[in-house]
């Protein structure tokens, strides 16, 4: 906008100039002169002085205005210069925020996968040692991404022996053994010069040990067990050494580790608590009724091998055990004198022992671990054709459970003697099943029974 001004007032001069130097240089002349030659002579020296004027103006002008554009240029560079700077700031901002960005989504991943553990140890999703070694050493290697090769080693016979390996670097790797001596460290992290002097002194395997020592980190975990029994898992990168970040993470698994197995010690000792007050009752009944105490052990473990045999899940085949056990503590409900009658039972009597199972059932009902499978016991006398009690229920309408109870229950009640009669020979008391095959107890309960007995 302002060269287009600065033109427009060079050619407005011009023209003021011109028309001026023509009307008043004329006059001037004629009035200072009267002599028509030297007028003449004046008019050409006229134009030539014209000229020079104005070319002297002009070139005023100009150089003023070159200096404006000049000083314009300076300024333009000078921004264009801030704004490079400005552009490489925010670039290099861009860059950090990426950087940190990817970082966070690192750690993001991080905290998942973390969480995502813990979460699968508080659910008893992972039930053995071997099944927790193997994810903890999955979990590692999503964790810390950069880590090219890793082996995980576990205590068998006082040796180390190879369990899994990542890295293809050990894809012909098939099998490694290390003597355990001295190599429990108790739940740490063992650091790259150590690493380097352990892995030199205890894998006799030259081929082994140098795939392991070439490359540029190593760190190896070691987790140890109560029963003296160690894991270690052997971790290295080539393309970088591991941070204070990646060991802290390590420690924080390994620490997943010793919560992962108090958990369980725990839940054991729960449960064995839990059992042997069973168990105790269950002595208690057998004083209250002679048969009924160890009916109930011999019911229990053959209902969960049955269990087994239909490839159940662990939790179902625990249930079943359990409610194999407790099945008949309603009896202390009926009394004594019916429950141990030598003869036959009369209708009504016989009205009284067909309570024992509700009995049962309201009892477990009342506790918050066993309320669950009090259904399966309150099940265990109805039959496949629906001519059981108590609500005479029939085929699959009866839980699996119950049917299994049923089926381990009749078969103890046959093959074990009683007050009323002697116990019946196997062979018998297996055609009593084949033939009630479909009537009291399901076909497929049946046939599978039948391959364990």
């Amino acid at each position: 906008m302002s060269r287009i001004k600065a033109e427009k007032r060079i050619i407005s001069l011009y023209v003021i100039m011109s028309f001026l130097w023509i009307l008043l240089s004329d006059k001037l002349v004629n009035w200072l002169f009267s002599d028509a030659e030297l007028i003449n002579y004046i008019q050409h020296i006229k134009g030539s002085l014209f000229i020079i004027i104005s070319a002297l103006i002009f070139y005023k002008i100009i150089i003023e205005e070159m200096d404006k554009l000049r000083e314009a240029k300076e300024i333009i560079k000078e921004k264009y210069e801030e704004v490079e700077a400005y552009n490489e700031e925010l670039m290099a901002l861009n860059e950090e925020l990426e950087s940190v960005y990817g970082n966070e989504h690192r750690l993001n991943n991080r905290l998942e996968r973390i969480i995502d553990l813990v979460s699968n140890i508080t659910e008893q999703k992972i039930e053995t040692k071997d099944d927790f070694l193997s994810y903890l050493f999955k979990t590692i290697s999503e964790l810390i991404p950069e880590i090219d090769s890793a082996l995980l080693l576990e205590s068998k016979d006082n040796q180390l022996c190879l369990v899994d390996k990542l890295g293809t670097k050990f894809e012909e790797l098939e099998e490694i053994t290390i003597d355990q001596q001295g190599l429990n460290f108790n739940n740490k992290i063992i650091k790259s010069t150590q690493t380097k002097k352990i892995l030199t002194e205890k894998i006799n395997q030259a081929e082994v040990r140098d795939l392991i020592l070439d490359s540029n980190d190593q760190l190896i975990l070691n987790i140890s067990f109560k029963d003296n029994t160690i894991a270690l898992i052997i971790l290295t990168v080539n393309q970088k050494k591991f941070n204070l970040q990646d060991e802290q993470i390590l420690i924080s698994l390994i620490n997943l580790s010793k919560t992962f197995f108090n958990v369980k010690e725990y839940i054991q000792l729960e449960i064995d608590f839990e059992k042997e007050i069973i168990l105790s009752f269950i002595k208690i009944l057998e004083l209250y009724d002679n048969y009924t105490g160890r009916h109930s052990l011999e019911v229990a473990e053959l209902s969960k091998k049955l269990a087994q045999k239909l490839k159940l899940s662990d939790e179902v085949i625990e249930q079943t055990y359990w409610a194999g056990l407790v099945h008949d503590i309603g009896k202390v409900g009926i009394p004594r004198k019916v429950l141990n009658k030598a003869g036959r039972l009369s209708d009504e009597e016989y009205e009284q022992i067909k309570l024992h199972p509700s009995f049962s059932s309201i009892m477990l009902s009342k506790s918050e671990k066993l309320k669950e499978i009090s259904k399966y016991v309150l099940y265990h006398h109805e039959r496949w054709d629906g001519k059981g009690y108590p609500e005479g229920i029939k085929g699959e309408q009866i839980p699996l459970v119950s049917q299994i109870i049923c089926i381990a229950d009749a078969w103890n009640a046959m093959t074990t003697d009683r007050i009323y009669r002697d116990k019946l020979p196997r062979e018998v008391a297996r055609q009593e099943i084949k033939d009630n095959r479909g009537k009291q107890f399901a076909p497929q309960i049946v046939d599978e029974f039948l391959e364990i007995i």
